[in-house]
């Protein structure tokens, strides 16, 4: 993609100002509440564990401590 989608999220805090759409104090308000960021702190973090493997590290570290029987593996997935 030419432009990633993280900074195509970020254009109306550039582009309503600009055209004079809204002050850009109510569209700054408009992306700081609590709810988006709980979302953009969740995708950074879920960000963090694909970069380190952690998730593969920890599916690993079930499969080594419950083994490979279906059973187990079900025991598993609901533990985690």
């Amino acid at each position: 993609t030419p432009i990633p989608i993280s900074a195509t999220a970020l254009l109306p805090l550039v582009v309503l100002p600009l055209a004079g759409v809204m002050d850009g104090r109510k569209v700054a308000a408009k992306y700081m509440n609590d709810t988006q960021f709980v979302f953009i702190g969740s995708f950074l973090l879920a960000v963090a564990i694909e970069e380190a493997y952690l998730h593969k590290r920890i599916a690993l570290k079930f499969l080594q401590l419950l083994g490979v029987r279906p059973k187990w593996v079900l025991i598993g997935f609901c533990i985690i």
